[in-house]
């Protein structure tokens, strides 16, 4: 534990915003489309602050710093079991954020399917936050183990 801590307390000007969008979106009684994209956001922030640049590449494209993420988190259980569909993340992401017609975007998500695009996100944030504290593969799939029986959607 004293090693998380310090983990937290020396990213904590980093990690701090992106931990507070996470809060933000816990909601008991609503849902809209801007609690998808603080989510949204908050996975990009982390990859572009985190995880970007570590193997000399810049990856600006969201797809690919969603992928990224996804393949850093390949063996955790809670992470195969959502099955993030990158292209309809990336396509819901875009169409919220530059609120693009519906046309130009058929794949992303809306209604329930977005509620839930935002709850496998949020999972998959919550991994990235453990990961940061300093949590390996197998103490983050223990982490979940409880709960995985929740995600079946």
């Amino acid at each position: 534990i004293p090693e998380m801590m310090q983990r937290w307390h020396s990213n904590y000007q980093q990690i701090s915003p992106i931990c507070r969008y996470l809060i933000q979106t816990i909601h008991y009684n609503t849902f809209d489309f801007p609690d998808f994209l603080i989510v949204a956001h908050a996975l990009e922030g982390y990859h572009k602050r985190f995880i970007n640049k570590k193997d000399g590449k810049d990856y600006r494209q969201y797809k690919q710093q969603i992928e990224i993420l996804l393949n850093k988190f390949k063996d955790v259980e809670v992470i195969k079991k959502i099955n993030i569909d990158t292209e309809v993340l990336t396509q819901s992401r875009d169409k919220y954020s530059h609120l693009i017609p519906d046309e130009e975007k058929p794949l992303a998500a809306s209604g329930q399917e977005l509620y839930y695009l935002t709850l496998k996100c949020k999972i998959l944030l919550t991994c990235c936050i453990l990961d940061l504290l300093g949590l390996n593969i197998e103490e983050i799939n223990m982490c979940w183990q409880k709960f995985i029986k929740l995600f079946d959607f």
